[in-house]
């Protein structure tokens, strides 16, 4: 399947967001850093699968994924307000409820790059990247 640019650019997006919020983690949780980063996954994501697919992303009408986007975007404004720390964990709580049935899928495919070789000599890592890719420990997120 070939990407279009819009694709790509909002990948781009994506990934420079990811790397903008680790980094103002590994920065003593900048909240400015980590609030770009926001800002810019949520354009990359929006780019990456268009307009529709982010509105139908995010305004699923299951009980899950409304309390997922919820804490995510709560989490968002959490961190615009200076709570960083306060905001990512909302944020991880709303993603694992939004992304959580895609990680099978991502780990399987991380696993499947040349260097997984350093994820999988890890003793615990290894055994659960392998429980979560071989079953679906996450179909639509954590149960409550």
């Amino acid at each position: 399947m070939a990407s279009t640019p819009l694709q790509s650019a909002g990948l781009g997006c994506t990934l420079f967001g990811l790397g903008l919020i680790f980094l103002g983690i590994l920065l003593l949780f900048d909240s400015i850093l980590i609030a770009m980063g926001d800002v810019l996954f949520l354009v990359g994501v929006a780019l990456t699968v268009g307009l529709k697919g982010t509105l139908r992303l995010f305004t699923q009408p299951e009980k899950k994924k409304i309390m997922g986007t919820a804490c995510f975007f709560f989490g968002v404004l959490l961190v615009f307000l200076r709570w960083p720390i306060f905001g990512l964990g909302f944020e991880i709580f709303g993603s694992v409820y939004l992304f959580g049935q895609f990680l099978p899928v991502i780990i399987t495919k991380l696993l499947g790059l040349p260097f997984s070789f350093i994820f999988t000599k890890v003793p615990g890592l290894s055994t659960m990247l392998a429980k979560i890719a071989s079953s679906d420990v996450l179909p639509g997120g954590p149960s409550i």
